[in-house]
């Protein structure tokens, strides 16, 4: 998985572009490395653009990421809620199921195909 990610300072956003094939194993490097810029920044809003991503995590996965999610914010020190908006190219029925769980547990994420809903729910 290839990753680079900004610092917006319009909207004092992380922007996260992500391509190439997301393994759980690639997680904990993207959690640290997204916990320093929030911290960097002290920002609490994240876009994250995976729409060149090829999931390949299974559902069980999906399943446990928002408490990997919550414990690597704790670990690294972050006390505040993380609002997060996800791209994808398409609909995904996985992804939609991740978005369930992570709300459930106290996530403040949405998913969605198009980044200027995103950017708009995550700003607004």
């Amino acid at each position: 998985m290839k990753c680079v990610m900004t610092h917006d300072a319009d909207t004092n956003s992380i922007v996260c572009k992500m391509s190439g094939q997301l393994h759980k194993s690639d997680l904990p490097q993207y959690c640290s490395g997204l916990a320093a810029l929030l911290k960097e920044y002290n920002c609490t809003q994240v876009l994250q653009d995976f729409t060149e991503v090829d999931l390949k995590l299974p559902i069980m996965d999906l399943y446990e990421v928002p408490e990997f999610i919550r414990k690597t914010r704790s670990e690294e020190g972050l006390t505040h809620c993380t609002k997060r908006a996800i791209v994808f190219a398409r609909d995904a029925e996985d992804w939609q199921f991740y978005e369930n769980v992570a709300v459930n547990r106290g996530e403040l994420v949405k998913t969605f195909t198009d980044i200027h809903e995103a950017k708009h729910w995550l700003t607004g």
